[in-house]
């Protein structure tokens, strides 16, 4: 008997044990699942978390404002240069920074400093604004002075690319490199339009400018494709890996990774994007708030996911650029930064 007992009791243990799982399973079953995460927009996002970098300022260097920032390829040697043609020469990648007291331009023929870039080891910069068809790119002679490498009216150059082998400026202009000379071009398209940004990679090269206009050739400037990226004027262009990212007023930043262009969600309506600059999958965009304070976004994973950087700088940030030491940025203020991470 009490064998009998003993097998009945493990029979109802089992029983218990069998119908405890199945509610414990239909209990699993019809509680609400966790939503998937939304997709990723499909020009990017900038993330609420902050970015690693913050932008400290860069010791004893300070301009009457900052107008453009540029490397040589290796990024040993560099310049900062303020509109009045003062400026800062490095050639230890940015470890240190002189001062140089020779002006630019004569008092009697004052000119306003708009863009700069090396070719190969000799820096350029280039003068002309939009408001004015006078272009001219200055270069240093054999006797140490600065000589009109290229000049006519043109149009006014407004920025060259990082690579310093393509200018851009008024009435659609594009100033390429060639050698040691410069060939200036139209682009028909954008003969009415002011242009204020290019890029170039091994393939293509393209301009941005006024009313969300993209202009790409993809052999060497001879025939342009237009496109756009939204209707607000565009102020900068940078390729990250195969990415192509523009960025310009009222919170307009673009991404094409090969399918058109998708906005960047996420950034504020007054912020202005005046920078971009990447290096690999790194990517660094600055410009303004609508209070004119400044502001700097970093990715990590070639423009998908942006996020906010501190900085020290207190008005817009008008270039970015690699040096040897690290990413450099200079301000409206005349002031250059650089860019720090916590394990730098």
């Amino acid at each position: 008997m009490s064998s009998f007992m003993a097998k009945l009791s493990r029979h109802q243990t089992a029983l218990m044990l069998l119908a405890g799982g199945v509610i414990a399973l239909g209990f699993w079953l019809s509680r609400p699942k966790p939503a998937p995460a939304p997709p990723t927009p499909k020009g990017g996002v900038i993330s609420i978390l902050p970015g690693p970098g913050f932008w400290i300022p860069v010791s004893g260097v300070r301009l009457p404002d900052g107008q453009a920032l540029a490397f040589t390829a290796d990024r040993q040697a560099g310049l900062v240069i303020a509109a009045d043609g003062a400026r800062f020469l490095t050639a230890d990648g940015g470890n240190t920074w002189a001062a140089q007291a020779a002006p630019l331009f004569s008092e009697a023929d004052p000119e306003l400093v708009t863009a700069a870039g090396y070719c190969g080891a000799a820096p350029f910069v280039a003068v002309g604004v939009d408001q004015s068809v006078f272009t001219a790119i200055y270069a240093p002679a054999a006797a140490g002075d600065w000589k009109a490498a290229f000049q006519g009216d043109y149009g006014g150059v407004t920025r060259a690319s990082a690579d310093g082998s393509v200018l851009v400026g008024g009435a659609g202009l594009v100033v390429l490199r060639d050698g040691d000379g410069w060939t200036p071009r139209r682009i028909d398209q954008a003969q009415s339009l002011t242009l204020y940004a290019a890029a170039r990679d091994a393939a293509r090269i393209v301009c941005v400018g006024e009313y969300g206009a993209v202009f790409e050739s993809r052999d060497a400037g001879d025939t342009w494709t237009q496109r756009q990226a939204g209707v607000a004027p565009l102020y900068a262009a940078a390729f990250v890996g195969d990415a192509l990212i523009v960025g310009g007023a009222n919170g307009a930043f673009w991404r094409d990774a090969g399918d058109g262009f998708g906005h960047i969600t996420g950034l504020d309506r007054g912020v202005t994007l005046t920078a971009l600059a990447a290096d690999g999958r790194l990517a660094l965009a600055g410009g303004q708030l609508t209070s004119g304070a400044a502001v700097v976004l970093s990715s990590a994973d070639g423009g998908v996911t942006w996020h906010l950087e501190t900085s020290a700088a207190s008005e817009r940030i008008t270039t970015i650029a690699f040096g040897a030491r690290g990413p450099f940025a200079v301000a409206l203020t005349g002031e250059l930064f650089l860019r720090q991470t916590l394990n730098y």
